[in-house]
């Protein structure tokens, strides 16, 4: 016995009915899909999408696998048949592999056929450099395929650098993908476009003069003195900036320890300069960063190490533990402070040395 299946049909001509047996089965397929990656980088961050022309030629894939450079996540997917419907997502994993690339496996609700369009969003993982990689996002699966890889860059590049990679145009090389509006490659400033050659890694990497990011409009910073120098420093920034990224400046010698603010996603030194990124844009923004300083062998007289870019209005507040002694030489005048036993001082304009000297009671 079978399964019988009734439809209401009406007055219509004849009916073209298909089925499988043996549910979904991932038969072994010849899949040849034109790709394109775009990664725009317009805004200051990288927006990637991965656009594939499809065609099926042999069997019937249920799943694809997608090879995923280690700079990007995965994010949404979408896949239309000729006549535009719409490929269902049963599940998507990501495979672990922190050397290189990663391989996203897609199992589909049914089995391709013929032509379809499959659109891939990726998001970065850590914000760009000033000369950041780029990559083509490949499906795995489809074993004839050509690939171009194309860049949207709204500041000043000063040179390209490339491998496996030559010139191509959006009407000479990729005109099939061209109508695809996810790429918006009308879209001013208009992509450079390269094909990947075959058989050979290709990149992109763009060298490009990175923007000022904001810095501080006041400091506040806070220094106790005992076996070792112990700072807190609280910083804020102009509400009126662009948030999405922030600099501030460390002194030199000082062991960085920690940073807090609000939807904060991470943060990196380079020297003395330090570098943070949020989860979510800032409208207003206090940042504190927590470090140590090695102190000379007391009794020491020196000049407290200072930032190389600071914010206009800053204040440096000096503590010490018991049994140390603390004398602050003329030059920076005195600011308020309601705290028992400490030295408030305001930064001159220009800054001038804060010389300290140090010594056992």
């Amino acid at each position: 016995t079978g399964t019988t299946i009734e439809a209401e049909l009406g007055a219509t001509s004849p009916v073209i009915v298909r089925w499988r047996s043996g549910g979904l089965i991932d038969t072994a397929a010849r899949i040849a899909a034109d790709c394109a990656t775009l990664w725009d980088l317009s805004a200051g961050d990288a927006a990637v999408t991965a656009a594939y022309s499809l065609r099926v030629n042999e069997g019937a894939p249920a799943r694809l696998v997608f090879e995923i450079p280690a700079n990007l996540e995965p994010g949404r997917l979408s896949i239309r048949s000729a006549d535009g419907a719409v490929i269902g997502i049963s599940e998507g994993t990501l495979s672990a592999n922190p050397a290189g690339p990663r391989t996203y496996t897609v199992t589909l609700q049914q089995p391709l056929e013929g032509t379809n369009t499959v659109i891939l969003r990726l998001v970065s993982l850590v914000p760009l450099s000033a000369t950041p990689q780029l990559s083509t996002v490949k499906i795995v699966s489809a074993r004839e395929s050509s690939c171009y890889l194309l860049a949207r860059v709204a500041g000043t590049v000063t040179r390209w650098e490339q491998q496996g990679l030559k010139a191509s145009t959006v009407e000479a090389g990729i005109s099939d993908l061209g109508s695809i509006p996810e790429l918006s490659l009308e879209r001013l400033p208009l992509p450079r476009v390269y094909q990947c050659e075959t058989g050979k890694e290709c990149w992109l990497r763009p060298v490009v003069q990175p923007p000022a990011l904001p810095m501080p409009i006041s400091e506040d910073t806070a220094w106790q003195f005992g076996t070792q120098a112990m700072i807190e420093a609280r910083l804020h920034y102009s509400k009126a900036a662009n948030l999405a990224e922030v600099e501030f400046d460390v002194p030199a010698g000082v062991a960085l320890s920690d940073v807090v603010a609000p939807d904060l996603a991470g943060w990196s030194r380079a020297g003395n300069r330090v570098r943070i990124w949020f989860r979510a844009v800032p409208k207003d923004l206090t940042v504190r960063w927590f470090g140590t300083w090695a102190l000379p062998k007391l009794p020491a007289s020196f000049e407290l190490p200072q930032p190389a870019r600071s914010a206009a209005h800053r204040i440096v507040r000096l503590r010490t533990v018991d049994g140390v002694r603390l004398h602050v030489e003329p030059g920076w005048p005195r600011a308020i402070t309601f705290t028992p036993g400490e030295i408030a001082l305001s930064a001159p304009e220009p800054v001038t040395p804060l010389k300290l000297r140090l010594e056992r009671r």
